[in-house]
Order: C-alpha cells, then structure tokens, then sequence
C-alpha cells in the first residue's frame, strides 16, 4: 500500500525557509535602520540657519541676540 503524505506537513515544511528568510530581512532592517539614524544624529546636531538676530526684536537687543546667535553657531560647528 502507498502511504499518502499529509499536505500540512508539507505546507509548514515550505514555510519554515520562507518565515526564516522574512524574519532575517525583518532583523537586518531594525539593524540597518538603528545604524543610520545613529549616525544621522552624529552628523546633524548643527543648529539650523536662522537669522542672526528677527526683524522685529527692540533695538536694544540687536546687539546682545546677535552676539547670542553667533556663540550657538561657533558651538554647534
């Protein structure tokens, strides 16, 4: 007598490779996509560019918003 083959079997036999292959790419991506956005915040803790000193600020702190915009910007470089 043939013996006949159960069809789950073979159908979580053709799985395994196919769950191994999703969770490697799923376990690659996490890595990959840690790595960059470890390296994006090494590369871009610059200050972004504003203008030195608003347009509508008093007159008297021109001078000292100026001086305060031109120290973040020497310390961020």
């Amino acid at each position: 007598m043939l013996s006949q083959q159960d069809p789950d079997r073979d159908v979580r036999r053709s799985r395994g490779p196919l769950l191994a292959a999703v969770g490697v790419v799923v376990v690659l991506g996490l890595v990959g996509g840690t790595a960059l956005a470890l390296g994006q915040a090494d590369e871009g803790g610059t200050a972004p560019d504003v203008p030195a000193v608003p347009a509508d600020a008093p007159a008297d702190l021109q001078d000292p918003l100026a001086a305060l915009h031109d120290a973040v910007e020497e310390a961020t470089r």
